[in-house]
C-alpha cells in the first residue's frame, strides 16, 4: 500500500490536486486520503473501503485504479488470505468433545422434548384465552316478560278541577358539530427534481418534515461505494454490496443532504419511505451527485 500511496500522491501533485479538492470531488474524509498516500491502512474501516477508496482516487486523477490495485496488491491479499485461515478456529466436531455426565447432559438431551411441550401448552393457552373473550362479547338474551316503564307524565289541573295529562316536549337534539367536522389530513412531504445536468441533480423537499427524517440507500443488482453528507452534521462514506443498505438519520432542521452515488443503477435512495426518482437525462449516467435541499 505504501507504493500505491506514493503512486497517488505523485500523481496527484503532477495534476495540480490538494486533498481538499479530493476531499470535495470523492466526498471522502480527508484523514482517509492522507492515510492513503502515507499506507496507513490501519485508520480506515476495512479492506474493501481501502480499496474502494484507492480505486476512486486513482480515477480522480486520472489512473486505472483496478489496474493500480492488481499490479500492488496481488502479494499483500495473498498474505492476508493465509493470515486470515491460520486465525480461523475450527470448531471441534461432537464426536470428539466427549460427552458429559450429569443433570446439565440430561437437560440437553431432553431439551426439545421440553421445548415441544411448552410449545403444545401455549397453543391451548391461546385457544382458551380467545374462547373466553368470545364468551364474554356475547349479547346476552332479553328477557320477554321484562316490563318497560312509562315514562312520568306531568299532569295539570284545569279551571274546572279535572286532570289533564300534557305530553312532554319533544327536545331537538343538536347535532355535534365537532363530530360531523372531518380532520383535515396533515400535509405530505413533497420530493421534486429542480435542476439536473445528467450527472448533478438537485432535489427540493418540500412541506412539513418529521423531527426525525430518515435516508436509506441500498445496494440492488450490484455493488454501489456512497457517501452521505449532512449538512451541519455527520458525513458517512461506505461501500455497499449487492443487499446491504446505509440509513442515515438526521433532524427536522437540516437544509440540505449532499450524495454520491458510485452505481447509480444498482443503488436505491428512499427519503422517509418514499423512493428518489432519478431526473430522465441522468438514467444512462452510472456516477451521479444528488443535493436535497429541504423547504417549508
Amino acid at each position: 500500500m505504501n507504493e500505491i500511496g506514493e503512486i497517488l500522491k505523485e500523481t496527484r501533485i503532477e495534476k495540480g490536486y490538494t486533498l481538499d479538492d479530493l476531499q470535495q470531488t470523492t466526498k471522502i474524509q480527508k484523514r482517509y486520503l492522507q492515510a492513503i498516500e502515507d499506507g496507513n491502512t490501519d485508520i480506515l474501516p476495512g479492506r474493501f473501503y481501502a480499496r474502494a477508496f484507492v480505486k476512486q482516487y486513482a480515477d480522480i486523477v486520472g489512473l486505472d485504479g483496478e489496474q493500480l490495485l492488481k499490479e500492488h496488491l496481488n502479494e499483500s491479499v495473498k498474505d492476508a488470505s493465509e493470515e486470515f485461515a491460520e486465525n480461523v478456529a475450527v470448531p471441534p466436531s461432537r464426536s470428539t468433545q466427549g460427552r458429559s455426565s450429569g443433570p446439565l447432559n440430561t437437560l440437553q438431551d431432553n431439551l426439545p422434548t421440553i421445548l415441544i411441550i411448552l410449545l403444545v401448552v401455549a397453543i391451548f393457552g391461546v385457544i382458551y384465552f380467545a374462547w373466553r373473550q368470545a364468551d364474554d362479547t356475547e349479547t346476552p338474551l332479553i328477557n320477554d316478560n321484562t316490563q318497560q316503564t312509562a315514562p312520568p307524565v306531568t299532569e295539570e289541573s284545569n279551571e274546572n278541577g279535572a286532570e289533564t295529562e300534557t305530553e312532554p316536549e319533544d327536545s331537538e337534539e343538536e347535532p355535534a358539530a365537532a363530530e360531523e367536522e372531518e380532520e383535515e389530513e396533515p400535509e405530505a412531504q413533497a420530493i421534486s427534481i429542480s435542476e439536473s445536468t445528467g450527472g448533478n441533480t438537485t432535489y427540493t423537499v418540500a412541506g412539513p418534515h418529521p423531527e426525525e427524517q430518515t435516508l436509506v440507500l441500498t445496494a440492488s443488482g450490484g455493488n454501489s461505494w456512497v457517501s452521505v453528507d449532512v449538512a451541519g452534521g455527520e458525513s458517512y462514506a461506505q461501500l455497499l454490496n449487492d443487499g446491504d443498505e446505509l440509513s442515515v438519520s438526521f433532524g427536522e432542521d437540516v437544509t440540505q443532504v449532499d450524495l454520491v452515488i458510485g452505481s447509480a443503477p444498482a443503488t436505491i435512495v428512499t427519503l422517509n419511505d418514499a423512493t428518489l426518482e432519478y431526473a430522465p437525462e441522468a438514467e444512462n449516467i452510472v456516477k451521479q451527485d444528488l443535493q436535497l435541499q429541504f423547504t417549508e
